[in-house]
């Protein structure tokens, strides 16, 4: 198969969703046998059907721009997996570019991915260190972190440190005035059974 192709994958219910079915797909019976239709995406070849191996350096840099291209029109139309499929590709052919980088790292931030961004954000910002929109990025990320630290903070406050003095409570005066009342009459009651006693 060459990239582009299309082709059925497949899939037996023992590798799929097994004898359960699907609880969050209700179309999908127990024991079902799963058909994807994919299409080949090759890292190496491109619409020419060239290897990169076979590319001159101009040809892999017009390879390079058009699938940097595409990538951008797929990020904008919000199809994430398939910009960043894209932004990889262009990583195939210079690993170093800064703007493919930052792509696929955003990419990446909107599908929820945030170790993987940073990454890709942190590997962009070291091949353009002066890059506003990356430092941007980076910044949001680093706030961030601080306010899931200042919740987890807040949430184990007590857990670790020393506890609060319990408050006294405040008494109420009637309630006293009984209490030693019946521990006077107990003690002069008791004092009187002595007596009698002896």
């Amino acid at each position: 198969m060459k990239s582009g192709e299309r082709a059925l994958l497949h899939v037996g219910w023992e590798l799929g969703y097994g004898e359960k079915g699907s609880f969050s797909f209700p179309n999908v019976p127990p024991k079902a046998d799963i058909v994807y239709e994919v299409e080949l995406l090759g890292f190496d070849e491109t619409e020419e059907g060239k290897t990169r191996g076979d590319m001159t350096v101009e040809e892999r840099i017009g390879a390079a721009d058009r699938r940097k291209i595409d990538g951008n029109t797929l990020f904008k139309e919000e199809k994430l997996e398939e910009a960043m499929n894209q932004y990889e590709m262009v990583l195939a052919e210079d690993e170093n570019n800064a703007k493919a980088l930052f792509r696929r790292g955003k990419a990446k931030s909107e599908l929820g991915q945030t170790e993987a961004d940073r990454e890709d954000f942190l590997k962009a910002q070291e091949h353009a260190p002066r890059d506003k929109a990356i430092a941007r990025e980076l910044r949001i990320l680093a706030e961030q972190d601080k306010a899931v630290y200042q919740k987890q903070k807040e949430i184990y406050r007590g857990l670790f440190g020393l506890r609060p003095a319990p408050k006294p409570k405040r008494s109420n005066w009637t309630v006293l005035c009984w209490h030693w009342l019946l521990a006077l009459f107990s003690r002069l009651f008791k004092r009187q059974q002595n007596h009698k006693a002896d």
